[in-house]
């Protein structure tokens, strides 16, 4: 029964993963002002390079991409170590607690 020592290293992956989501998204939030900055008719005067529009916008999914697999990975990474932390609720107790009888 070594489950609670996974859930503890699930945890501290979780953990390891947060600042690398908050760069993520730092990262991504600066692509896509850069994205606005350059491909927004409303802030570009409506001069707008298809190309580098084109460019900026898969480097800004590329980003978004990087980020969602990152809070997905900790999140699951939380789920699992926590569920594998907490108790089951097995056969362990075969009295109901006190208050529910």
């Amino acid at each position: 029964m070594v489950d609670w020592r996974h859930g503890i290293a699930l945890l501290f992956v979780t953990a390891f993963l947060l600042p690398m989501i908050k760069d993520a998204i730092q990262v991504w939030d600066q692509a896509e002002k850069e994205h606005d900055e350059n491909c927004n008719p409303l802030l570009t005067g409506g001069v707008i390079d298809a190309q580098l529009c084109s460019e900026l916008e898969n480097d800004s999914s590329a980003k978004f991409r990087t980020f969602s697999i990152l809070s997905l990975a900790a999140l699951l990474s939380a789920i699992s170590g926590l569920a594998l932390i907490l108790p089951s609720g097995g056969s362990r107790y075969s009295h109901p607690p006190p208050g529910l009888r």
